[in-house]
């Protein structure tokens, strides 16, 4: 098993030999290149680990096929060792500049050369480790994983109907009730697929934001924050999910006669997200309250309800591609709801706050500082 692959970029016969002899005796596999633009295109076909390469060459010198390298992804970060007879400060700091890794001088010691070329390979290798292990935390935190097996339950209901209604014969063809039923499976299961990608995206939108907190972003909707009358905007939210869920002769509300600067799109989604949540943990018949309250600089929704509620270990364990109340109710979804909220919230200055008892029900409240710019 070889150390790995160096090319050695030199226009002087004797010391490729003599470098790929050594390289060679420790391990390594090693291609050579008489000048810089056979080493550039070698580089390109061959992808070494690292590259020994001299200055002064025919054809092409070393800045230049260090400067192409480095313009190219593939090769881009491949380590560059500088090895040249001509050295001056005006050398290495240019070399340096174009993001070589080293500089040595001939005649180089042995000693030197190899300390060197281990060095980078480690460092290389630990870049590469830390960059795999990045992929795999963003890949985790996004839920590649789990998208990918809720997308496949959806879209295998989907076609395995589609399926059987194209495959139909003459002779065995289905009532008109079969027919309804395909019809409203899929029409079910195109919904729910559409709602868990608009969740997804909308979380890895946020998730992406919040990656990078040093940076100024543009927060989600905020081309949609105006001063609204937070009294009817709730209220029409709170009904339009309460008759999608067969509840609203369970709903009561108490909201306060509230203007307010925020984003519509946010309050639909606080107040949408969170009474979807109400109604579907707790049973038909019993109350969900929606009140609102404007106290000193704080503006608050609370939701409560009746339903199965948490204990104090559940709400601390809600977060992405979690169920809420995970195993309690087979409901579909990737448990990114509450998740998305408190994203949102924290860009749009406000809070969440969930207390609740096992089998007698939830609170959720929600606070915006209304003296906070939006």
């Amino acid at each position: 098993m070889s150390n790995g692959k160096i090319l050695i970029i030199d226009d002087d016969e004797a010391i490729r030999t003599r470098l790929q002899d050594i390289l060679q005796y420790e391990g390594f596999i090693v291609l050579t290149a008489e000048n810089g633009l056979a080493g550039f295109q070698l580089a390109q076909q061959e992808l070494p680990d690292l590259i020994i390469c001299d200055i002064l060459m025919p054809e092409l010198n070393g800045f230049g096929v260090l400067l192409k390298l480095r313009q190219i992804p593939s090769t881009a970060t491949v380590p560059f060792i500088f090895l040249t007879g001509q050295t001056t400060q005006h050398d290495m700091r240019s070399g340096m500049e174009l993001g070589a890794d080293d500089y040595l001088t001939k005649p180089v010691q042995i000693n030197s050369l190899l300390s060197s070329i281990y060095a980078r390979l480690e460092k290389q290798q630990a870049l590469r480790k830390d960059t795999t292990q990045r992929l795999e935390t963003l890949r985790m935190s996004l839920g590649y994983d789990f998208l990918h097996h809720e997308v496949r339950t959806f879209t295998t209901g989907i076609l395995g109907v589609s399926q059987f209604l194209l495959h139909l014969g003459p002779e065995n063809l289905p009532s008109p009730k079969e027919i309804l039923d395909g019809q409203i499976l899929i029409r079910d299961s195109a919904f729910h697929l559409q709602h868990l990608l608009d969740e997804y995206f909308l979380y890895s939108e946020l998730k992406l934001l919040e990656s990078e907190p040093d940076v100024k972003q543009e927060k989600i909707w905020e081309h949609d924050i105006a001063v609204c009358s937070t009294h009817t905007l709730i209220r029409k939210y709170a009904w339009e999910k309460a008759s999608q869920m067969n509840r609203r002769q369970d709903l009561h509300l108490a909201l306060a006669d509230v203007e307010m600067l925020i984003s519509h799109q946010v309050l639909q989604k606080v107040v949408t997200e969170l009474l979807e949540n109400a109604f579907k943990f707790s049973a038909p018949g019993s109350p969900v309250t929606v009140t609102s309250r404007l106290q000193h600089d704080c503006f608050a929704i609370t939701i409560s309800d009746r339903g199965q509620g948490m204990s104090t270990d559940e709400i601390a364990s809600i977060g992405p591609f979690r169920k809420f109340a995970e195993g309690s109710n087979d409901e579909e979804g990737i448990g990114l709801g509450l998740t998305i909220i408190r994203l949102l919230l924290q860009q749009h200055h406000g809070e969440l706050h969930i207390e609740s008892i096992p089998n007698l029900g939830t609170t959720v409240r929600v606070v915006f500082h209304v003296d906070e710019k939006m």
